[in-house]
C-alpha cells in the first residue's frame, strides 16, 4: 500500500494459471461405445479446459486491463497528490515567505519607529539644550544688564557720595583748620606739644620691637639646643621676680642671684641680648599680672630693674622698647581708638578677633604705669631717658595737653596710678612747677573726665585735693 492512497486503490498481483495442452491422439474408429464416450468425454474435458483457459485468459486480460486502469488511476492520483502537495508546499512556502517578509517588515518598521523616536528624542534634546542655552544667555544678558544698571546706580551713588564726601571733607577741613588755629593758640599759651614728633617716637620703638624679633630672638630660636639652654636660664631669672618681697635686703640678694645668671652670657652677645630682652618682657608681664592686684609689688620690681639698668647699660634699650610698645602713656602719647591701628598703638590686646574688655585693659595698662612710675622715681641716668623724673614730667605735660576729644577713662587711670607711687617725690623735686601742674589736673583736666562720668577722673581729683592737706596717698614704702 502506498501512503496516502485510498483503500480501493490496492494492487493485487495474481499469477496466471498454467495452461495445459492436451495432445490429441489420432481418432480411430471406435471399437465400442465406451471408447467413444471416453473419447467424447476427453474431448469435452479438453474443450472445457480450453474454455477454462480462454476464460482465464480473458479474466487475466480483464484483470490486467483493470490493473493497468487502476495503476493509471493510481498514478494519476499520485500525480494529482504530488501536484497538490507541491501546490500546498508552494503555498506554505509562500505563506512562510510572506510571514517572514511580514515579520521582517514589522522589524524594519519597529526599527524605523525606534530610529524616528531616537531622531525625535535627539531633536527634542537639541531643542531643549538650545532652549536652555537661549534662556541661560537671556539670563546672562539680564544679569549683565542688571549688573550694569546696578553699577551705573552705584557710580551715580558713588559720585553723589564723593561729592557729599568732598563737601563734608571741605567742611571738616575747615572745621579742623579752625580747631587747629584754636589749638595752636592754646598750645602757644601752654607751651605746646608736637604730636607728630611724639607719634614718630612711638612708631620708632614699635619698629625696634620688630628689629629685636628679627635680629635677637630669631637667631636663638633657630638653634634648638641653645634656645633650650636659654629658656632654662630665662626661667631661673624670671622666677626671682615672683619671689621678691617688700624687704630691700631680700631684693638685693635676688639682684646678686640674677647677676650670677646673666654675667656668663656676656661672652655670647647673641645669648646676652636675648636674655636682656626676655627679662624686659618678664618685668612687663609681672606688672600686668601682679602689680594690678598689689601695687606695692612695683617697688621691689623697680629696685631690681634699676639695679639691672645700672649694671647692664644695654638693658635700657630693651626695657624702653617694651614699655613704649605696651604702654605708650609713658611717653605721654595718645590717639583715637576708633580704628584697629589706633587700638594697637594704645596697647589694646586682641584675642580671637575680639578686643579685650575695657576694664581689663585699664587694669593692665594701669599696672604697667605703676611699675614705670616706681622705676622712674629712682631718677636713673639712662641713654634713652625713659626712667627718670624728667620723663615723668614730659609724660604728664603731654597727657594734660591731649585733645579732650580722645581722652577716656584710662588716661585718668594711668595718672592716678602714677600719683600713688611718685606724686610725693615729684612734688618734693619740682615744688612750684609741680603745684601748677597739680592745679591744672584738679581745676581743668579732671573736671573734663568727671563730666564724662569717668570714675578714674573723680578718683584723681580726690587724690589732688588730699595732697593740699598734706596727704599724698602714696603706697607703702619698702622695708630695710
Amino acid at each position: 500500500m502506498r501512503f496516502g492512497l485510498p483503500s480501493d486503490g490496492d494492487v493485487v498481483y495474481v499469477p496466471a494459471p498454467r495452461s495445459r495442452k492436451v495432445k490429441a491422439g489420432r481418432f480411430l474408429a471406435p471399437t465400442n461405445l465406451a471408447d467413444q464416450i471416453t473419447d467424447a468425454l476427453g474431448q469435452l474435458e479438453l474443450q472445457n479446459i480450453e474454455k477454462y483457459n480462454e476464460e482465464q485468459d480473458k479474466r487475466l486480460k480483464s484483470f490486467k486491463s483493470y490493473y493497468n486502469s487502476q495503476n493509471s488511476h493510481t498514478n494519476q492520483l499520485l500525480g494529482a497528490l504530488d501536484a497538490t502537495f507541491e501546490v500546498e508546499q508552494s503555498s506554505q512556502e509562500s505563506t512562510i515567505k510572506d510571514l517572514f517578509l511580514y515579520e521582517q517588515k514589522l522589524r524594519e518598521e519597529e526599527e524605523e519607529r525606534k530610529r524616528q523616536l531616537e531622531i525625535k528624542r535627539k531633536e527634542e534634546e537639541r531643542k531643549r539644550i538650545e532652549e536652555e542655552k537661549r534662556k541661560a544667555e537671556e539670563e546672562k544678558r539680564r544679569l549683565e544688564e542688571e549688573r550694569k544698571e546696578a553699577l551705573r546706580k552705584r557710580e551715580e551713588e558713588k559720585k553723589k557720595e564723593e561729592l557729599a564726601k568732598q563737601k563734608k571733607e571741605a567742611e571738616e577741613k575747615e572745621r579742623l583748620r579752625q580747631k587747629k588755629l584754636k589749638e595752636d593758640e592754646e598750645k602757644r599759651k601752654r607751651g605746646g606739644t608736637d604730636w607728630k614728633e611724639v607719634a614718630k617716637e612711638v612708631e620708632k620703638w614699635r619698629t625696634e620691637i620688630a628689629n629685636i624679633k628679627e635680629k635677637v630672638v630669631a637667631p636663638i630660636n633657630q638653634n634648638k639646643d641653645l634656645k633650650k639652654q636659654m629658656n632654662v636660664l630665662r626661667r631661673k631669672v624670671t622666677v626671682k621676680f615672683g619671689q621678691l618681697s617688700n624687704s630691700r635686703s631680700q631684693c638685693n640678694s635676688a639682684c646678686s642671684d640674677i647677676h650670677q645668671l646673666v654675667e656668663p652670657t656676656r661672652s655670647n652677645p647673641g645669648a646676652y641680648h636675648w636674655l636682656l630682652n626676655s627679662i624686659a618682657k618678664a618685668l612687663i608681664s609681672q606688672a600686668e599680672a601682679e602689680v594690678i592686684v598689689k601695687p606695692t609689688a612695683s617697688l621691689p620690681l623697680a629696685l631690681v630693674t634699676n639695679n639691672l639698668l645700672r649694671s647692664y647699660p644695654e638693658f635700657d634699650y630693651y626695657l624702653t622698647a617694651r614699655f613704649v610698645k605696651k604702654c605708650c602713656f609713658t611717653l605721654g602719647y595718645s590717639c583715637a581708638i576708633d580704628t584697629e591701628e589706633g587700638r594697637r598703638r594704645m596697647g589694646w590686646k586682641r584675642t580671637d578677633d575680639k578686643w579685650e574688655d575695657e576694664v581689663k585693659y585699664e587694669e593692665r595698662i594701669g599696672g604697667i604705669m605703676t611699675l614705670w612710675a616706681a622705676i622712674s622715681n629712682e631718677d636713673a641716668n639712662t641713654e634713652h631717658g625713659l626712667f627718670n623724673r624728667a620723663a615723668q614730667w614730659r609724660s604728664l605735660a603731654r597727657l594734660l595737653n591731649t585733645d579732650t576729644a580722645i581722652i577716656i577713662n584710662v588716661h585718668y587711670v594711668v595718672v592716678g596710678n602714677w600719683w600713688e607711687v611718685a606724686a610725693k617725690s615729684f612734688f618734693q623735686v619740682y615744688r612750684g612747677q609741680a603745684t601748677k601742674l597739680f592745679n591744672l589736673i584738679e581745676k581743668a583736666w579732671s573736671p573734663v573726665g568727671r563730666k564724662k562720668s569717668y570714675p578714674a577722673a573723680t578718683r584723681l581729683e580726690l587724690l589732688v585735693e588730699a595732697c593740699w592737706k598734706g596727704n599724698f596717698s602714696t603706697i607703702k614704702e619698702m622695708e630695710r
